[in-house]
């Protein structure tokens, strides 16, 4: 059964990247359940394929992927997939290797083994933040100069006259009283 907040994640991808197959099916559960679209990839190739192919909103990448290295894989996830948020989610719970996944280009670090409940909080965050991304992307390609006469546009031939002169004076210091 879904959760309640599961509608809002509707939609959303996120890719598992983890050679644990087990791991992989439990998390796949997780987030399913909380309304996610997932796929997975057991290899970095099939990571980079799945990146280039399909928009993921998250991506949980585990440090040790088989013989391939995440670390190395995350800025190749990233410039396949600019706009996905990486999750580094491994059983290396040393701070420097949290550091260097966040210099990498990660945007939060988990140590494994990972709760229900701290990986779907995870995925909602980063979810949430991409869609906030995506949003202000929205709105400033919408944004553009205004129009010439902007909201102050009439037609009344003695409100475009006001509207002129108010133009007129606006680069000035001068005070302008409209009445």
């Amino acid at each position: 059964m879904a959760s309640p907040a599961a509608p809002a994640m509707a939609g959303r991808r996120v890719l598992l990247v983890d050679d644990d197959s087990h791991l992989v099916r439990n998390y796949r559960w997780c987030l399913e359940d909380a309304g996610f679209q997932v796929s997975s990839a057991g290899d970095a190739a099939q990571a980079l394929r799945l990146a280039e192919r399909q928009v993921f909103d998250v991506c949980f990448l585990d440090w040790r992927i088989g013989e391939d290295d995440g670390l190395e894989l995350l800025p190749r996830l990233l410039a396949a997939a600019p706009g996905m948020r990486v999750v580094m989610a491994t059983g290396e719970g040393a701070v420097e290797r949290a550091v260097q996944a966040i210099q990498h280009g990660a945007r939060d670090y988990l140590v494994k083994p990972v709760t229900p409940e701290q990986l779907v909080l995870a995925a909602r965050r980063q979810a949430e933040a991409r869609a906030l991304e995506l949003r202000v992307e929205v709105l400033e390609s919408q944004a553009g100069e205004p129009e010439a006469d902007g909201d102050l546009a009439s037609q009344s031939k003695a409100m475009a006259s006001l509207v002129a002169t108010a133009r007129q004076v606006a680069d000035t210091d001068a005070t302008v009283l409209i009445l």
